[in-house]
């Protein structure tokens, strides 16, 4: 789609990375719009990395020469991908369905105050619902699809805490509130900080309702020693 990108910031992730891209690739986006932000990782993940894109066409990795953690990286690589409109930030351990990307864009669309927009998933704070019996998670996306369609309700709302595992930003609106606040460390709590500074310029972020994605939880953060303090 023109004018999206799709990012994925990794800290010693290179596993779930690659399953992302996967998910990435079946979605039928354009590779050439993809990125992965190396937010520190080992030499040995940055090998794996660096393998993997020489095989990958038109996959671009950027390396994150801002400050360290999540925050720090989104914003040092939005601020490397000012000519996109929209920049979908996707966890290195969540996985996309199909028509993630072009639902996730229509409160964009639709509301030109928005600033953000993410779906359900198995694992999100506040937006979980449990894969159904004999589903897989794109099956469920499909049912989450048909449902709103045939009941003709609408499929998004304003968010009461948006969730960062897979989100929707507008470049724009993004680097205009200076992007993820530096006090949230490696990570946790960004996203909502940022939502509520967002709402004092009447900029909303909403959940889409008619898509799921598939989010592991904690793919990055589980290598930290004292995750736990964090």
């Amino acid at each position: 789609m023109k004018n999206v990108a799709i990012m994925i910031p990794f800290h010693n992730s290179f596993s779930w990375v690659n399953l992302a891209l996967q998910s990435v690739k079946f979605s039928r986006h354009n590779m050439g719009d993809c990125f992965i932000v190396n937010d520190g990782s080992s030499i040995e993940e940055l090998q794996l990395c660096n393998e993997l894109i020489s095989r990958t066409n038109n996959l671009t990795l950027i390396n994150n020469n801002g400050r360290r953690g999540f925050g720090g990286a989104v914003n040092y690589a939005i601020s490397k991908l000012k000519k996109y409109k929209y920049i979908l930030v996707l966890n290195s351990d969540c996985l996309i369905t199909p028509n993630t990307v072009r639902k996730l864009l229509v409160p964009f669309q639709e509301n030109e105050n928005t600033i953000m927009s993410c779906p359900y998933s198995n694992n999100s704070p506040d937006y979980s619902y449990p894969i159904n019996d004999g589903f897989s998670f794109i099956s469920q996306d499909k049912h989450f699809n048909d449902y709103f369609k045939n009941k003709k309700i609408k499929e998004y709302y304003e968010a009461n805490t948006i969730v960062g595992n897979c989100l929707m930003i507008d470049v724009s609106k993004f680097l205009e509130l200076d992007g993820f606040s530096s006090e949230w460390g490696i990570g946790y709590g960004e996203e909502t900080d940022l939502q509520f500074r967002a709402l004092k310029k009447n900029y909303y972020s909403y959940i889409v309702l008619n898509t799921y994605v598939y989010h592991y939880g904690g793919a990055s953060f589980t290598k930290i020693n004292d995750i736990e303090k964090i």
